[in-house]
């Protein structure tokens, strides 16, 4: 009985929206994963720990500060460094995501409009299920840019790196565990 009441509300849907009638549990699995990915959340802060806070705690920079090229263009080759590794693994771990997911559940109907998926049947945005799933990567990719900004600032500051590190950790998952329920913890754009 509760596989019929969930096919008739999925037809309910597809009539009223004007869109297919798809299997939208996969697609459901994959957007409501609300979770902060702990893998890309460790490898952004141990690069930037280890690119940028060590020499502060080993008093480098100042030899760094001495050097011809060692102001300007160290800080921005490590920047850059940091920023991509906060791309590539965001951007890798969504990957992955979608890939298990392809696999295990078989993720069909990618060039369907958005407004197909029971999530999203309210949606105005005219865009295919794959390219808000595109989308919604590009700005997890931006909040690990602003992760590993924020935890080169909280480094600078305090100078040791097992305290960036558990203020990093602290200042994800905190808001996460403190507010499941409400859009607190969506107020920090993070990976």
């Amino acid at each position: 009985y509760e596989g019929f009441a969930t096919f008739t509300q999925d037809y309910s849907n597809a009539m009223e929206t004007q869109s297919s009638l798809i299997d939208s549990k996969p697609w459901n699995s994959l957007f409501k994963n609300e979770s902060i990915d702990f893998i890309c959340v460790l490898l952004i802060t141990l690069c930037v720990i280890l690119l940028f806070v060590s020499d502060i705690e080993r008093g480098t920079e100042a030899i760094t500060f001495c050097s011809q090229n060692g102001t300007g263009r160290k800080f921005s080759v490590q920047m850059l460094i940091c920023m991509f590794s906060a791309i590539t693994s965001s951007l890798l771990t969504s990957y992955i995501r979608y890939a298990v997911i392809d696999l295990t559940y078989g993720l069909g109907n990618k060039s369907l409009s958005l407004c197909s998926l029971e999530l999203f049947s309210e949606s105005t945005y005219d865009m295919t299920i794959t390219g808000a799933y595109v989308l919604v990567s590009v700005i997890k990719a931006f909040g690990s840019i602003y992760l590993a900004v924020f935890t080169y600032f909280i480094g600078s500051i305090l100078k040791k790196s097992l305290l960036t590190g558990f203020a990093s950790f602290v200042t994800v998952f905190l808001p996460n565990y403190l507010f499941p329920d409400r859009e607190y913890k969506y107020l920090l754009p993070l990976p």
